[in-house]
């Protein structure tokens, strides 16, 4: 596998995060994100800041800012999403990615789609991982994609979701060093209880290398030669009850 180094555009980003306001002796202190307030009662300002007598509001620092972008360590209850062809015929599921992630969708309650997974080809993608190096480069792999996942009739694919979903997020440059870039990052979140409609995007033809079978295990093989062309394009969907589900059907019809 051939990776690449990919330096992205900087880019003029507000810094975010709190910054301390500056006062006398007379007052209290100003900042754009601070307190502001009086030597009598130490005011208070929009972002909660408080203002003191001896001058200067506090708010919140850059550590808070960063930490906030830290992924949850431990989502759940996990949930075993069961992937079953009930035609009589295969059919070809186009895996996304170099790692080969099921396109399957997650929509919340609010209508907003999310990802359940990582699938970009570069790394890293989750705000820690930037955070940590420190800098806005990527490594990017050249796989080519990976061959598409062939269920024969009657036979199971399992997938498990952790019970976390990523949402996006801009990198503040104090987080970085003071370095701007010009993409956002990914966090895994802990979601809320409720619902969530689940869709997964498979094909009834394919030509070429079509002779990767998946066993009721769930294994999949590869196919290379000649790739694989997938056509007549079906969506599968099945609603989620969550936390109460912990296991669910997904049939391919």
């Amino acid at each position: 596998m051939l990776l690449r180094w990919v330096s992205l555009a900087s880019l003029a980003l507000v810094g975010c995060g709190p910054s301390v306001g500056s006062g006398s002796a007379e007052g209290g202190g100003t900042g754009s994100s601070a307190g502001s307030g009086s030597a009598e009662d130490g005011g208070t300002g929009p972002s909660g800041g408080a203002g003191s007598a001896d001058g200067g509001g506090t708010g919140g620092t850059t550590g808070d800012v960063c930490d906030a972008l830290e992924s949850v360590s431990d989502p759940g209850p996990a949930v075993t999403i069961s992937i079953v062809n009930q035609r009589a015929t295969p059919v070809s599921i186009q895996m996304n990615g170099c790692v080969g992630t099921l396109p399957l969708t997650f929509t919340d309650a609010a209508g907003e789609i999310r990802p359940w997974q990582l699938s970009d080809d570069c790394f890293p993608t989750e705000c820690a991982g930037f955070i940590t190096q420190g800098h806005c480069s990527q490594a990017c792999a050249d796989c080519g994609g990976v061959p598409p996942l062939r269920l024969d009739p009657g036979n199971v694919h399992h997938v498990t979701w952790s019970g976390g979903l990523f949402s996006e997020h801009e990198l503040p440059p104090v987080c970085l060093g003071g370095a701007t870039c010009a993409t956002t990052c990914l966090r895994l979140d802990q979601v809320a209880q409720g619902r969530f409609d689940l869709v997964l995007t498979y094909s009834g033809t394919c030509t070429g290398d079509c002779n990767c079978e998946v066993s009721p295990m769930g294994a999949a093989c590869p196919t290379i030669d000649p790739y694989p062309q997938l056509g007549d394009k079906s969506s599968a969907a099945v609603a989620l009850d969550y936390p109460a589900q912990t296991s669910l059907t997904l049939a391919l019809q």
